[in-house]
């Protein structure tokens, strides 16, 4: 039998390659964006990605631990429902070396317990009124959060979506699916132990390791806190009905991280990738 040629060597890898990507089943059209991405990522430099990143506070807490971390955010121009901004995060998780965090703080106006009205949203039908265009949007957000978790997850990295606990998102069945398939953990913390003006109860699906001792750290720390305001108000009417409203500057002020969180989740994420010590070896020349 003929030797294979070189270029017959070369092909192979990348064929293969190309098979494991197409079995992944991500969106058709991102296909030849990862395998281009991958290709082009040789270097493995990044340790995490933020998503919808707000004030950067997570990627500021991995920074704090020498770690360094991409953004994706809105307000930067950096719009994720596009192809360009959809090619940005893609090229960022293709950087990430294994088991490196991707933070989801996916828009959770749409979610919440106060703006589902909004959105014709319902615990029984969380996908809500689609027929409404801002429905549409925020359902596009949550389908682009699925698609980007799962390719983290298949590149052997870490993923953590984070949203308030009245978020029915995760009751969403794009969402429950892909929750199930990377078999995501669930906890809940509490804000105010890291410095948050409100109480901010806050659920974290998560296939990091460390999950339980964040939500232990948030246990002692809110039992120490002392909240200074509320997000909502309540009000009830002459028929005995009661009306939830929020408090628009609370809310907004109240979407950011403490700094204290992100330096928390940083030291966390950081021990995970740190390489273990290695034990001393007893030497001989101890005594001399």
């Amino acid at each position: 039998m003929p030797p294979k040629s070189k270029a017959a060597t070369k092909r192979t890898p990348n064929k293969q390659l190309k098979e494991n990507v197409a079995s992944w089943g991500l969106p058709a059209r991102w296909l030849p964006i990862v395998l281009a991405c991958l290709a082009a990522s040789s270097d493995k430099d990044l340790s995490g990605v933020e998503l919808f990143a707000g004030e950067k506070l997570i990627a500021a807490g991995l920074a704090s631990q020498g770690l360094s971390c991409k953004t994706i955010e809105l307000e930067d121009g950096q719009d994720i429902t596009t192809e360009s901004g959809q090619k940005l995060a893609i090229s960022y998780l293709c950087r990430c070396q294994q088991n490196s965090l991707i933070w989801f703080g996916t828009v959770c106006s749409s979610w919440v317990f106060v703006g589902r009205s909004n959105g014709g949203r319902y615990t029984w039908w969380p996908s809500g009124d689609t027929a409404r265009p801002y429905t549409k949007a925020h359902n596009m957000l949550a389908d682009i959060t699925v698609d980007l978790a799962w390719l983290a997850f298949c590149l052997g990295l870490h993923v953590v979506i984070e949203q308030p606990l009245t978020s029915c998102l995760f009751d969403y069945p794009p969402m429950l699916k892909v929750v199930a398939k990377m078999a995501m953990e669930r906890i809940s913390v509490h804000l105010d132990g890291f410095g948050s003006t409100s109480m901010k109860p806050l659920q974290l699906y998560g296939t990091v390791p460390w999950l339980s001792k964040l939500q232990h750290s948030s246990r002692w720390r809110h039992h120490f806190a002392q909240p200074m305001r509320t997000l909502t108000t309540y009000k009830t009417n002459a028929l005995g009905s009661v009306g939830v409203t929020g408090k628009k500057k609370a809310l907004k002020e109240s979407s950011a991280y403490p700094k204290q969180f992100g330096r928390v989740i940083g030291e966390l994420h950081g021990e995970l990738l740190r390489p273990p010590r290695r034990k001393r070896i007893f030497s001989l020349m101890d005594d001399v």
